[in-house]
């Protein structure tokens, strides 16, 4: 799909397939199992693996002026704490993100320039009022 210019973006839909709503697992994923695959360890880098997450992601869901830190454009960041062991050493900090940090390591989310997340609190929704919600619902769903 690469190679034929299409716009390959990652994406998490949570229980409609692994029940999981870590992008960093679905950027290692990307990044990693195409190797294998391929048998071809060049065959998606870290750097192109990043972008299908950010940049073409905006760029496939239509949103403009995001993706990307630039003046002018959406501010989206996520801030990862990189001291711990698992992250060490770092020569290159963009493989350390693909291939190392994991979700527990986001101390930081902001979102068109609001704080959403940060050291473990959420900053705009009331997180267990969320989760008593959605185990009612799949009680409900699941009868159980």
């Amino acid at each position: 799909m690469l190679e034929a210019g299409a716009t390959v973006a990652l994406g998490t839909d949570g229980a409609a397939s692994n029940n999981n709503l870590n992008m960093l697992e679905e950027l290692n994923l990307a990044a990693l199992l195409h190797k294998g695959a391929a048998c071809d360890p060049t065959v998606i880098s870290g750097y192109e693996a990043l972008k299908m997450a950010t940049v073409n992601g905006a760029k496939a869901l239509g949103i403009e002026k995001a993706g990307v830190i630039k003046a002018g454009y959406k501010a989206d960041i996520a801030v990862i704490d990189a001291s711990k062991p698992h992250m060490r050493p770092m020569p290159a900090p963009l493989s350390n993100v693909v291939y190392s940090a994991n979700a527990g390591d986001v101390k930081a989310v902001v979102c068109d320039g609001r704080l959403l997340y940060h050291n473990g609190e959420f900053k705009t929704i009331d997180a267990e009022k969320v989760y008593y919600n959605v185990e009612k619902c799949v009680k409900r769903l699941f009868i159980v």
